[in-house]
């Protein structure tokens, strides 16, 4: 017999009693949780009647059943053709209300799927600005809008501390910093001896590090130059550290999270 062979009907009944015995709740209870008698219980498991479409979700539920193991398929990951042939022959083979109870079934399953997903989407991304100006490791870009724009960036301590995220463009802050780089940063107004700030100036938004009361390049080759009093020169924000582009969502990840929190 084929290794994926599912059999003309669904055998609910040994799925749900491998994960009753399994969650040693006894039968009594699963029938008071789920509102049916100790008897539906048992026709369920010897598969002489079948639970409502509501009643298989709330068995997934209680009983931790992957809705695929219940149903005879492969996980959604590794589903195959030929799973998914048997599942249509079976699906050809049953009845009205068979075949209902299959087509209710797989909606719900995939609305909590779907439902899942996105609430793992949720936790494991967080949406943060990107500033359209970048920042010059130089000596300055000019300061323009270009709308709201947001990346999707893995949540962490760094990335939850982060106000924007700002693009560095230029060598001046090379080796630490190259040209390209995103980097995340908090807004301040004021910054400890030794930070790596986000300053606004005359000549538009540059990143440099705050030595005493000087900003200065690290690239030496490429110096700041003296700013003179009159000069305007104002801190904006502190850099906590560079974006691992790795955690940044892909393309298909973060069209779904743009949708997400469209309708936030």
């Amino acid at each position: 017999m084929p290794k994926d062979y599912i059999p003309d009907k669904l055998r609910f009944g040994e799925v749900i009693k491998k994960y009753h015995k399994a969650s040693g709740i006894k039968t009594k209870d699963l029938a008071e949780l789920l509102h049916v008698t100790r008897g539906t219980i048992l026709h369920w498991e010897t598969d002489i009647n079948r639970p409502s479409v509501e009643q298989i979700k709330a068995l997934c539920e209680i009983l931790k059943i992957p809705p695929h193991e219940l149903f005879r398929v492969a996980s959604p990951d590794s589903i195959s053709d030929t799973h998914e042939e048997n599942i249509i022959n079976c699906y050809r083979k049953a009845g009205d209300v068979g075949r209902a109870i299959i087509e209710k079934t797989a909606v719900t399953v995939y609305e909590e799927e779907e439902k899942g997903r996105i609430e793992g989407l949720r936790k494991k991304y967080r949406p943060i600005p990107l500033e359209a100006t970048a920042a010059a490791a130089g000596s300055g870009n000019p300061f323009f809008d270009a709308g709201e724009e947001y990346r999707y960036v893995r949540t962490t301590g760094i990335s939850k501390a982060a106000d924007t995220i700002i693009r560095v463009s230029g060598r001046s802050m090379e080796p630490k910093y190259n040209d390209g780089d995103l980097v995340y940063v908090k807004f301040a107004n004021s910054a400890d001896d030794g930070s790596d700030v986000i300053c606004s100036t005359a000549d538009g938004a540059v990143i440099k590090h705050k030595a005493g009361n000087k900003l200065v390049s690290l690239n030496p080759n490429l110096p700041f130059g003296e700013k003179s009093e009159d000069d305007y020169v104002k801190i904006e924000g502190v850099v906590l550290g560079i974006v691992d582009m790795d955690d940044i969502a892909g393309k298909e990840d973060s069209a779904a999270l743009e949708e997400i929190y469209k309708n936030l």
